[in-house]
């Protein structure tokens, strides 16, 4: 396992400030470590959370693929890419609720069809901004939460390590 956490560390980009918290790299360590537990029999994840986590690794890695596509680091990126999916979605709001307005006060049936068309083109352009959206916040929830969950783990490892060493005088 050792060997394996020497080889996570020297993959890590450290194109970024250190004092900069990496949002992907969190997710990025998290998934290693859950993978390489589950890959050796004789290790078991320590914190009772992190082996809850492992549940959804297959959520855990496609937020992180989500990461890497939108080119997110750090939790400021994360919080200019849920401003900027904000924004994309104003205008089409704000035109989808005018067409929703007009269709309250149809001249004639095929114009509210025709309206009803409009609107549904308008929420079938949103949903994969909304979908961005909601994924990046609920990415920004949970971040804090892993990195809380690597710090535990850490200290339970260096704790077991200790117990170790002790015995083993």
């Amino acid at each position: 396992m050792k060997d394996e956490l020497r080889k996570l560390e020297f993959s890590i980009d450290h194109s970024h400030d250190a004092a900069t918290v990496l949002v992907n790299m969190i997710f990025y360590i998290i998934i290693t470590v859950i993978q390489i537990a589950a890959e050796l029999t004789n290790v078991m994840l320590l914190s009772p959370d992190l082996r809850a986590a492992e549940k959804d690794l297959k959520e855990l890695i496609a937020d992180y693929h989500f990461l890497q596509e939108q080119d997110i680091h750090t939790v400021s990126d994360l919080q200019v890419n849920i401003e900027q999916s904000r924004s994309e979605l104003l205008t089409p709001e704000r035109e989808r609720s005018d067409i929703s307005n007009r269709i309250r006060r149809p001249k004639s049936p095929e114009d509210e069809s025709q309206k009803k068309e409009s609107r549904k083109a308008i929420s079938k352009q949103m949903k994969p901004v909304r979908e961005k959206l909601r994924r990046a916040e609920k990415i920004l929830e949970k971040s804090p939460h892993l990195y809380e969950l690597l710090k535990q783990e850490h200290k339970l490892e260096r704790k077991a390590r200790a117990r170790y060493l002790d015995r083993s005088r």
